[in-house]
């Protein structure tokens, strides 16, 4: 809600990004689909991440029959609202669409053992609300000194470990999953990188991988099934942070 707030406030600050936005709605409705995705972009070029936002060029890019992006779109618009039900939808909707139909690549173990309860929490209620219980912390730190009371100690606990889970939570999500997807035809992960390098096995649109390492015009790639090798990166849709653009959102980092 306060993202979806600050999104509009942004909007009617800048008169130019309120209108590209309503423009875009109107070339989606009316069937201007490459239009909606290029006007989509702009906002987003214009230093707006909002789930919004990547949703409706998901959608764009989805009735475009480009898979990679449009899947990257949803990725991103539930980094930003992990509850956002229409791009859980849609996400589901797309990648059942694609041949593989491969799953999510996991988060790193530590994630999954110690953060098990945040999938559906946003970054902004696990910042705020960590802020909230440390200050809440520390005024029953002082009511304990000034009471005597021991029975705030208990509370006191209870407060501190609550907010460390939420910060800690709140971290994680400023460094999400580096996500990438196909959007090239039949990408080639080979052992190596090099054209010459043997081909270990083969991508098809809309195939979600984890970014292992990065080099110059290269990916190395894992799926969710543990299968690693490199990819050439212009292959792939990056989902991000940093969220790029609509015009670059298939070039290398």
């Amino acid at each position: 809600m306060v993202a979806t707030l600050l999104f509009f406030a942004s909007l009617a600050a800048s008169p130019a990004l309120e209108q590209a936005y309503t423009g875009a709605n109107a070339a989606f409705e009316e069937g201007r689909y490459q239009e909606a995705a290029r006007m989509y972009g702009e906002i987003i070029d214009a230093g707006i991440a909002d789930a919004a936002v990547f949703y409706s060029l998901g959608n764009a890019r989805f009735r475009l029959g480009e898979l990679g992006p449009a899947i990257a779109n949803y990725e991103r618009a539930l980094q930003l609202d992990p509850r956002f039900e229409g791009a859980q939808e849609n996400l589901r909707y797309a990648v059942a669409a694609t041949q593989h139909r491969l799953a999510r690549p996991l988060r790193d173990s530590w994630r999954e053992a110690l953060l098990f309860w945040d999938n559906n929490l946003r970054p902004a209620e696990a910042r705020w609300g960590g802020l909230l219980l440390w200050a809440a912390f520390w005024g029953v730190v002082l009511a304990r000194y000034l009471r005597r009371d021991r029975r705030l100690t208990a509370a006191a606990v209870l407060l501190l470990l609550a907010s460390t889970a939420l910060l800690t939570s709140s971290f994680a999500k400023q460094f999400p999953l580096p996500l990438a997807v196909a959007s090239a035809e039949a990408v080639a992960v080979r052992t190596g990188m090099s054209p010459d390098d043997t081909v270990r096995y083969e991508l098809q649109p809309g195939d979600r991988v984890r970014i292992q390492d990065t080099r110059p015009g290269w990916l190395l790639v894992s799926t969710v099934n543990g299968d690693r090798g490199w990819a050439c990166a212009e292959a792939f849709t990056l989902v991000g942070p940093p969220y790029q653009t609509q015009r670059n959102e298939a070039a290398a980092p």
